[in-house]
């Protein structure tokens, strides 16, 4: 039984999946700030391990993420509006 896990408050996601049906990578996860602008300052992780976050729900590395960038205010991060997650060509966990 795999956990669910909420994207972190005032984020809007966006997911880019691949064309099979069921899709079988998620290429793209996106959280932007709402209120951002036209041209955020963007973080960009790439990640190795399956996952099966989507818009809807989130997982546990999805959510550790947007925590780090968006609450932990670490100086690296200050004024990132934009958290674009890229998958490494792995299957999506089912």
């Amino acid at each position: 039984m795999k956990q669910t896990f909420k994207h972190r408050p005032e984020l809007q996601i966006e997911a880019e999946f691949s064309g099979e049906n069921p899709p079988v990578f998620r290429y793209r996860l996106s959280a932007t700030k709402i209120g951002a602008g036209k041209t955020p300052k963007t973080v960009c992780a790439v990640m190795q391990n399956p996952s099966y976050a989507c818009v809807e729900f989130a997982d546990k590395s999805v959510q550790v993420l947007e925590r780090v960038v968006f609450e932990k205010k670490y100086p690296e991060f200050e004024g990132v509006e934009r958290l674009s997650k890229y998958g490494h060509p792995t299957l999506i966990a089912r």
